[in-house]
């Protein structure tokens, strides 16, 4: 072997075998992102606003502590002609990235940002690319506290290694000594499940949510295999929550955003949310703000074990086509998810009661089914005694040997369950 392979063998052994070792991350990170809602119509301002309100709305409280910068925060133009470093937009950041993480840490949140491992950004702005331990100090200068790295404009190199690379900014960040939650956003290529949570906090599994039903169920599939790989500080990202967001006049429908957020909760996701909270306290918000402040299920999702949720199995009456639609007169396809706890026993599980229904939202032959779920899926005794509660309505609904049963479930919604063995 050359010397040349030899070293590009070394290289890449060292990044596989180095720990993005921060400290950080320990439960799924939970907070706010420009993109879904605002793309690059963002400025100073609206962060501004938006630290403000995750405070004094009460979200803060509730667990989500990083508002984050996506795409579009630099000048275009280019970095710093002395320094190389990059520069924040001179118009819409006028103050710096800096003045909003120090007013982000005064009202006791955290600021993150956004870059990208290639050339440019996916909107074209400076990318990171044999930047990486100058990004990385920048952004401890600026005592960023989060940063979200992307996969845009990449050459042959990054693409057919992108483990070396991300694995770049894991070590510049590392050298740092600042606690940065690393996020790779680079859409799964390379099986990087297997790679990503050596260098990363998290990393994305799929490509970018959008604001449709067919979305969240996609990705909710693609993610079905992938729990073995989650584990405190180290998280899979099916992306960033829809809740809320109404974009080129789409939204999720309330049992749509019921099912999304509970999901992601089960799946030990980060929770990261993209509508705008400059309307979060509107009478028309309020169920957008219970659906995100629901206390049971953020407990689910920030459980210390950081087991992430599977599918425990699927039930599907009715002959439906291969693309999911429904050629008879009624047809039903439920699932059951599950995951263990560690609070408040030892002995405790959540699951959710899914009515997935089918792919068209107005389909009136998919109907409203009661769902069981069997303690044995979850590893209790078959005959074992377990108290439900409800997580959304908040009710004991008693305790049940053997298996649950549901009221009849909406097409589109969850019946979504705490339970403790007795």
């Amino acid at each position: 072997m050359n010397s040349f392979l030899s070293l590009l063998l070394f290289s890449s052994l060292f990044i596989l075998t180095l720990s993005h070792n921060n400290g950080v991350a320990r439960t799924p990170p939970m907070g706010w992102n420009s993109w879904n809602q605002f793309a690059c119509n963002i400025d100073q301002d609206l962060l501004t606003d938006t630290i403000d309100q995750i405070v004094s709305s009460g979200l803060a409280d509730a667990g989500y502590k990083f508002v984050n910068i996506d795409d579009c925060w630099s000048y275009k133009n280019g970095r710093d002609n002395k320094t190389n470093e990059l520069i924040p937009d001179p118009v819409r950041f006028s103050r710096g990235i800096h003045s909003l993480s120090k007013y982000a840490h005064s009202k006791g949140v955290k600021l993150g940002i956004y870059g990208d491992v290639g050339f440019t950004t996916c909107a074209g702005y400076p990318g990171t690319l044999d930047h990486f331990q100058t990004d990385a100090d920048t952004f401890a200068r600026w005592e960023i506290d989060y940063l979200k790295l992307d996969f845009c404009d990449i050459p042959k190199k990054v693409q057919d290694e992108p483990w070396v690379y991300f694995g770049y900014m894991s070590e510049a960040l590392n050298k740092t000594g600042r606690p940065i939650v690393f996020s790779i956003c680079a859409w799964q290529p390379k099986e990087m499940y297997k790679w990503a949570r050596k260098i990363g906090n998290s990393w994305r599994t799929t490509d970018d949510i959008n604001v449709s039903w067919q979305s969240v169920l996609s990705i909710i599939d693609q993610n079905r295999e992938l729990y073995p790989y989650a584990e405190p500080g180290s998280w899979n990202d099916p992306d960033m929550l829809e809740v809320g967001v109404v974009r080129d006049g789409r939204s999720l429908s309330q049992n749509q955003a019921r099912t999304h957020f509970s999901l992601w909760t089960l799946l030990s996701a980060p929770l990261l949310l993209g509508n705008d909270l400059r309307k979060i306290r509107d009478p028309d918000q309020k169920w957008v703000f219970d659906i995100l402040t629901n206390r049971d299920a953020i407990a689910v999702n920030q459980d210390p074990n950081g087991a992430q949720g599977r599918s425990l199995y699927q039930n599907i009456q009715g002959k439906i086509d291969r693309d999911g639609n429904c050629e008879s007169k009624n047809c039903t396809r439920t699932e059951v998810w599950g995951r263990p706890l560690t609070r408040p026993t030892k002995q405790s599980y959540a699951a959710i009661l899914f009515n997935r229904a089918g792919p068209n939202v107005d389909d009136e032959k998919f109907t409203q089914e009661k769902i069981t779920i069997r303690w044995s899926s979850l590893g209790m005794p078959s005959d074992a005694k377990v108290r439900v509660k409800d997580i959304w309505s908040n009710k004991d609904l008693g305790v049940y040997q053997g298996s649950f049963t549901s009221e009849p479930v909406e097409k589109h919604n969850v019946v979504y369950i705490r339970l403790e063995q007795q």
